[in-house]
């Protein structure tokens, strides 16, 4: 059973990690090929969704290159594209622009909404930084393990959660 969950949750969401968790011995391309290892997809579909993913976060330059040699945006634009591997319904992106400077923060948070809104594939963001909403965002605010607060947008009427879920999410 445990296995099942495994691979479910390997197929429907994808992980992008704040600290972009890449294998140091791997490539670029093989950091994003390794979710499709652990789901044992043949070797050539592994190989031609890898290129197309690379070349999606505009990093195909890069695909023999070391995690050492990767600047912290180039790895976290590997780490979405390996979040995509296995074409998930959800990503969850853990603080994505967490250890960037602004631009490249930017960079991340653009590529993002275009998965979003091209893809049709949710993206939940966790951040500490509220400069990062949008005004399509959809926003849950967590204080100490509970919900606190959500609303619809950024510049829109806070509501509390029960209103919005009932609103919103039923």
């Amino acid at each position: 059973m445990l296995i099942i969950i495994k691979i479910l949750l390997l197929l429907l969401i994808g992980i992008v990690f704040q600290f972009y968790n890449m294998h140091p011995s791997l490539s670029a391309i093989e950091n994003i090929e390794y979710p499709m290892m652990i789901a044992n997809i043949p070797a050539k579909k592994r190989h031609e969704r890898s290129e197309k993913l690379i070349r999606q976060v505009g990093l195909y330059d890069k695909r023999d290159n070391s995690p050492a040699e990767l600047s912290g945006g180039e790895k976290q634009r590997i780490g979405i594209a390996r979040a995509l591997t296995n074409d998930p319904k959800v990503i969850i992106a853990d603080e994505p622009s967490g250890d960037l400077d602004s631009e490249n923060a930017g960079k991340i948070l653009k590529l993002l909404a275009d998965i979003n809104q091209n893809q049709g594939k949710t993206i939940i963001m966790v951040t500490h930084d509220e400069s990062l909403l949008t005004e399509n965002m959809k926003v849950i605010y967590i204080e100490d393990g509970n919900v606190a607060l959500a609303q619809k947008s950024v510049h829109i009427e806070q509501k509390d959660y029960q209103t919005l879920a009932t609103e919103e999410f039923s």
